[in-house]
């Protein structure tokens, strides 16, 4: 363990993205989905809004960072922000079962610089899993104070059903730091990414509730948030939905055999057993 006993620095953001950047979003632009927003009600404007939305891999980054209407930042895990600490980062959370793999390391370093200039750049704040959350913290609630809208990507690796993933809680404690700062309203928006239509849809609100108990406010928000998400997602003409990660990649592997028609079977019966656990709850 080198870095045992060692200060752990913050990462330096630059204040303006460089021109380099802006021209490459120019480029990415031009040959990646082009998304439309969508809004299922206007965006208040009497407190500060927090949206949460699903990952769809790189999909849920991409369409928030190029054509989100509204001034934002994004949480990002800060493993991704330095070429030092993204290739361990990126052999684990992008190719898990790649892990022995020589090519891939190498792949995963030649990265490194690249995911360094693009997230130093880009409109994202660096989320730390260590003592440094208080400065994850700080920064947020100072976007949030000069009328940032706060952009969250929250599922974790269990699976909650067909459309999104369980919700690492924490988040809603930027809430309770706010509220306790500027004793202003919070509002945490339920966001669907669906790349196959080229569309985000931003569902209706739900506001925290300072006097609540801190965990049972954590659970409500995150369970209206999860369903809403999903009842968007099922409120959209059929369209293929794309997983945080590719967890549908093993059942295709099984039913390739046979067709593409014994998979759409398959995939129609994860939706039919979603549907009928959705369930409209008071918040």
């Amino acid at each position: 363990m080198k870095n045992k006993g060692k200060k752990q620095k913050q990462i330096r953001l630059r204040d303006k993205p460089s021109i380099p950047f802006r021209i490459g979003q120019v480029f990415v632009k031009l040959f990646t989905t082009k998304f439309k927003f969508q809004f299922e009600e206007e965006m208040k404007t009497d407190g500060i809004r927090i949206i949460c939305t699903n990952h769809a891999q790189i999909s849920g980054p991409l369409s928030y960072q190029l054509y989100y209407p509204y001034k934002k930042k994004i949480w990002c895990i800060s493993d991704v922000f330095t070429k030092s600490t993204f290739p361990a980062y990126a052999m684990k959370d992008f190719w898990p079962d790649k892990k022995d793999s020589k090519f891939f390391k190498i792949i995963s370093k030649c990265l490194g610089p690249l995911a360094e200039f693009v997230f130093r750049n880009a409109d994202v704040l660096p989320v730390y899993k260590d003592q440094r959350f208080f400065s994850t913290a700080k920064m947020t609630v100072n976007c949030l104070e000069n009328g940032y809208d706060l952009v969250l990507m929250p599922e974790c690796r269990e699976n909650y059903n067909y459309i999104v993933n369980e919700y690492q809680e924490n988040f809603v404690s930027i809430a309770k730091l706010y509220y306790q700062k500027n004793k202003k309203r919070v509002y945490f928006y339920p966001s669907y990414v669906a790349p196959k239509l080229k569309k985000v849809v931003i569902g209706k609100p739900i506001e925290y509730n300072p006097n609540n108990d801190f965990e049972v406010e954590k659970k409500r928000i995150c369970a209206y948030l999860k369903e809403a998400t999903t009842a968007i997602a099922y409120s959209l003409p059929d369209h293929e939905v794309i997983p945080y990660a590719n967890k549908l990649k093993e059942y295709k592997w099984k039913y390739e055999k046979t067709g593409n028609a014994r998979f759409d079977a398959f995939q129609k019966r994860m939706v039919k057993a979603d549907k009928a656990k959705l369930r409209t709850k008071n918040y």
